[in-house]
């Protein structure tokens, strides 16, 4: 898990790992901001999307 949700910084840590191993990737859950899906789309291209958003702690009490 990677605590930035920064693009540029996620994309350098994940280009680290060989391209053979990320093309194995079937699935990658994130959260909705677009600086993750764009990541997810250069890193993980042969993957598919699981987009979750964090409920809100005020609506569920």
């Amino acid at each position: 898990m990677l605590k930035s949700t920064r693009a540029g910084q996620i994309m350098r840590v994940l280009e680290h790992l060989p391209v053979r191993k990320r093309n194995k990737v079937r699935e990658v859950t994130m959260d909705i901001a677009a600086n993750m899906i764009k990541a997810a789309q250069r890193c993980f291209g042969n993957a598919s999307w699981v987009i979750y958003r964090r409920p809100c702690k005020e609506t569920c009490l």
